[in-house]
């Protein structure tokens, strides 16, 4: 007994989809939590990459204002503001620079005349005996008192004196008090100071102790980094040395800063360390200063435990010149930190850190999963209820389709659907549509008997081709470029969408089929993909019909008066090689080969003439019943060593031809061109009047009778134009 084959059910492949989809959304949603993940955590990664390029920004802007304060010095010594031989003439531009620059905590310059250093030669200093100013603040802001600090060499010593300006007071303000006597100032060569010198040749040294002589010990010792310049004169000699003094805690403020000032609770913790694991920077301003190796480094109070770890971790050391940025995640606690470290570039051996929670920006993330677990078992279940329902609708929808596909499958491709209450079978139904549509809108991109060859077939198309006898048209627009260049894009589009319309309507209507627009010209062919018994005789027809179309088309409203195009038209049949070419990935529908060509050749010929129309010999003796032409010339075309006869197309035969009295008689004129009688012919073609073939024949006779051709000479002419 035969048994029958077991087929899946609508009701089995419900349940199936349903499971499936359930599978399938948790896998996906899984994957997008873990590829979300990974994204938030390298956009925070490039975030706090940039958060460190902003703290060293802010750095470089501190550092250049103190490089710019011994810039400002130096030129303005440099340019006669202030006499370098005399301490009382440089203290008043410290004292202004020092005003100028709340930022900076001392200006010191030390004067002895010194020979030009080169290379890492010393810098030997003179007989005449050095002296120093220095002008200096206790504390940062406006309030601030300021003092002068002045070492001279008098009565045969060194003397230190003292002089206290209160806030707000001028230049003038206070004496000098002498403090005793002191060391002879001293000038270091720059190559003493540590770090690379700036383009401007100034060095950054290390954090240190201010200099200062201030009165007061409750004020304390503030901690600066310094910047030390040689000071050069106008001539170029070397006359002595510009200390800058930068308050460290414009670096604080800097560290200080939140990554996202948005944010209040923003739980970054920036800090500035050497390549060494020590703080250049305060977390708070409880932290004091440590000599450590004869640099001074921070001793926070009470550090985070995440930057502790992270001051200690090998990755600080593997920085450097070529390997400026690094990230890594800790763990504190058993909670994920993120890590990023960013050497500067100057000074050199100091690095931004940045150390942040990995909760900071995934903790939305977690909320999402929850949530989504939530939703997604409610709606599952909700899916199930209503899908069951669902089902028997989508039976009753199953014949809509069949319907409309088996209209697809006659052809017919015309709009149908009239939309239904049920989503699924709208979206099918829909689907359809969009196909039809598809293959609707294929068919003003390749001809209809194609699409409909590669439809009945059911296959795509391929790389091919096979010859066929058929007649193919060339036209172009005399002066589009000009056209082009006057109208505006929007204005030509619209011009050129009318004259096409007009054209394609008249081709179409005598069973041709446009196969490409090039720019302004079209290419249309007869015979090909569908058959066309009389072709020549339609492709006559149809230029014609296009000469007519384009007269209708100047005298109608949407043409707003603009002057008439002037299309020219080159007509020819032979056989070709029709199909789809071009890439496997990109077909084009189109014919190739040299009776193509020839066509192409026949409507650039047209303008040598003056004519509209010229078809070859082959499309003449074919409809020449049909049709009247004129015999035009013998022409050898580029790219052919045959000569072919060309005719101008008049017109169907009883029409009204208004030209074929000239015509004619230029014909007559032109059998006795080939008898070689050219004097005679150019008078018979003078007599023609304006005839713009005519024109050109008299000017040929005129050249043949200073030059005749040689004596094999046939009659045929070669044009050297494309």
């Amino acid at each position: 007994m035969h048994t029958p084959k077991r087929r899946l059910t609508l009701v089995g492949l419900f349940f199936a989809t349903i499971l499936g989809i359930t599978l399938l959304v948790a896998g996906l949603f899984i994957a997008f939590l873990s590829s979300s993940r990974r994204s938030m955590l390298e956009s925070a990664q490039l975030e706090r990459e940039s958060a460190a390029l902003r703290v060293e920004a802010s750095i470089w802007a501190e550092l250049s204002r103190t490089e710019r304060a011994a810039e400002d010095i130096e030129l303005a010594i440099r340019y006669g503001a202030g006499d370098v031989s005399s301490d009382q003439s440089i203290e008043p531009l410290l004292f202004m620079e020092l005003l100028q620059r709340p930022e900076l905590v001392e200006i010191e310059l030390t004067q002895a005349e010194t020979s030009i250093a080169h290379g890492t030669d010393p810098i030997e200093p003179n007989t005449r005996q050095p002296w120093q100013v220095a002008v200096f603040r206790t504390s940062r802001g406006p309030e601030s008192t300021i003092f002068t600090r002045r070492i001279a060499f008098e009565h045969g010593h060194f003397v230190r004196a003292l002089r206290m300006r209160p806030a707000g007071g001028d230049l003038q303000s206070g004496t000098f008090r002498p403090l005793g006597i002191t060391a002879e100032p001293h000038v270091r060569s720059p190559l003493d100071t540590a770090g690379t010198p700036s383009s401007s040749g100034v060095r950054f040294g290390d954090l240190t102790y201010a200099e200062t002589d201030a009165p007061d010990p409750v004020t304390g010792r503030q901690v600066v980094l310094d910047a030390e310049k040689p000071l050069v004169d106008a001539t170029g000699a070397s006359r002595g040395m510009i200390r800058v003094s930068l308050s460290t805690r414009a670096l604080d403020d800097i560290a200080n800063a939140k990554v996202d000032p948005r944010d209040p609770g923003d739980p970054h913790h920036v800090f500035i360390c050497d390549t060494s694991g020590r703080l250049i920077t305060r977390t708070s301003p409880d932290d004091t200063f440590v000599d450590v190796g004869g640099s001074l480094r921070a001793y926070p109070t009470n550090l985070p435990p995440a930057v502790t770890t992270a001051l200690h971790r090998p990755l600080l050391s593997t920085l450097d010149e070529n390997h400026r940025n690094g990230s890594e995640t800790i763990r504190i606690d058993g909670l994920p930190y993120l890590v990023t470290l960013h050497r500067l570039r100057r000074p050199e051996d100091w690095v931004v850190g940045i150390v942040v929670p990995e909760d900071y920006y995934v903790h939305e993330l977690e909320k999402l999963r929850y949530r989504f677990l939530v939703s997604y078992g409610g709606i599952s279940l909700l899916v199930l209820v209503c899908g069951l329902v669902a089902l028997r609708a989508v039976r009753r929808g199953f014949n809509l389709v069949l319907e409309t596909t088996t209209r697809m499958r006659n052809f017919d491709f015309s709009p149908s659907f009239g939309g239904t209450a049920f989503a699924d079978v709208e979206e099918v139904m829909d689907g359809l549509e969009r196909a039809k549509t598809a293959a609707r809108t294929m068919g003003k991109y390749l001809p209809l008997d194609v699409v409909r060859q590669l439809y009945e077939a059911n296959r795509e198309p391929v790389l091919s081709s096979q010859p066929r006898e058929m007649t193919l048209m060339f036209s172009d627009i005399r002066g589009f470029t000009r056209l082009s260049e006057q109208l505006p894009p929007e204005e030509l589009a619209r011009v050129l969408g009318l004259y096409f319309e007009a054209m394609t309507s008249a081709i179409m209507k005598t069973g041709g089929t446009i196969d490409k627009f090039i720019g302004d010209s079209i290419m249309a062919l007869w015979n090909a993909p569908g058959a066309c018994v009389d072709h020549p005789a339609a492709a006559c027809r149809a230029v014609l019909a296009c000469l007519d179309a384009a007269r209708q088309l100047y005298t109608s409203p949407g043409w707003k008066g603009r002057d008439p195009l002037y299309t020219r038209f080159g007509v020819h049949t032979g056989r070709a090689l029709v199909g789809h070419f071009g890439a496997p990935m990109r077909l084009s529908y189109s014919a190739m080969g040299d009776a193509v060509n020839l066509a192409a050749r026949l409507e650039s010929l047209c303008k040598q003439y003056g004519v509209e129309v010229l078809v070859s010999d082959a499309v003449h003796s074919l409809v020449e019943g049909q049709y009247l032409f004129r015999l035009v010339d013998s022409v050898t075309v580029v790219g052919k060593t045959e000569a072919i006869r060309v005719y101008e197309l008049l017109g169907a035969v009883g029409e009204d031809i208004p030209r074929l009295r000239a015509a004619r008689a230029y014909e007559d004129a032109f059998d006795v061109y080939l008898r070689r009688d050219f004097a005679s012919a150019r008078a018979l073609f003078e007599q023609c009047g304006e005839d713009p073939p005519s024109v050109v024949l008299a000017e040929r006779c005129a050249r043949y009778a200073k030059e005749p051709p040689p004596r094999d000479w046939d009659g045929t002419f070669h044009a050297e134009l494309k």
